[in-house]
């Protein structure tokens, strides 16, 4: 078998200088267990986890050769939703990392 990342890293607890590669990462296969994955400077290996993760900004996949591969997440499209109501008005933009939210009492 190739080379696998079995272990995440959560971010703040490892060394980002000492990532050999990184992958980009949709939201989607931010919450995969398993995926052939290939870095942005070309290393290949499979995601290869016991549990599904919710990988995020910073993390890192520990390959079984002990490398580390850092996860970065992809630019994704946001979404905005307006609301009005009896209580508030209020505009939430919504993407991959942060939820942005305003809102003002009505009167």
């Amino acid at each position: 078998m190739g080379l696998r990342a079995h272990e995440v890293l959560e971010a703040g607890t490892w060394d980002t200088a000492t990532a050999v590669d990184r992958v980009v990462l949709d939201i989607e296969d931010r919450r995969r267990r398993r995926l052939k994955l290939e870095g942005c400077d070309g290393l290949s290996f499979v995601l290869d986890l016991a549990q599904v993760p919710d990988l995020k900004d910073g993390d890192g996949l520990r390959l079984t050769d002990g490398r580390i591969v850092a996860v970065l997440p992809a630019l994704e499209q946001l979404t905005e939703i307006t609301a009005a109501g009896t209580l508030a008005t209020g505009t939430c933009r919504r993407n991959s990392m942060e939820t942005v939210c305003a809102s003002a009492p009505t009167t």
